[in-house]
């Protein structure tokens, strides 16, 4: 019997340090498979604006291009005026929530509208304002830039 407890005895010592040892060792890392990101759904206003905006963020004006329907030449003559710091910072923090669908306007359907606008007063008292309208609408299943107006 004596044996028999000692034997048991040692067991549980044995079995204690081993298992202590292995929680304080770091466990090697195991390869894992490369995760893609989740793909962002552009049929979806939420999914689209959250590729405008990281496209802006990025002044990546490729991808901008690829998210919107104006013209070329015009898309070339007036992207990098319309990305004023102004706009690239309001449109990171705007959510796409906050740009509802509208139909009023002049484009004949709904459409989304986002707008920076801004105004100056000169020391003799005239004021100037200036303004950008970027118009979205759902092309071909996905959302698209499709207009855009600068005034002032």
């Amino acid at each position: 019997m004596k044996k028999v407890l000692l034997f048991l005895a040692l067991g549980f010592l044995v079995f204690s340090c081993t298992s202590s040892d292995k929680k304080d060792k770091p466990t090697p890392p195991t390869k894992k498979e490369a995760v893609s990101p989740p793909k962002i759904d552009a049929t979806t206003w939420e999914g689209y604006w959250q590729l405008f905006q990281e496209a802006v963020a990025a002044k990546d004006i490729t991808k901008l291009k690829s998210l919107s329907n104006i013209d070329e030449k015009e898309f070339e003559e007036y992207i990098e005026t319309y990305l004023t710091k102004e706009v690239i910072e309001l449109v990171a923090k705007t959510k796409a929530s906050e740009i509802t669908e509208s139909d009023d306007t002049g484009h004949g359907e709904k459409v989304r509208e986002f707008s920076w606008g801004d105004s100056v007063t000169t020391d003799e008292g005239d004021v100037f304002e200036s303004g950008l309208f970027f118009y979205f609408k759902k092309i071909d299943n996905h959302y698209k830039l499709m207009a855009w107006l600068a005034a002032g």
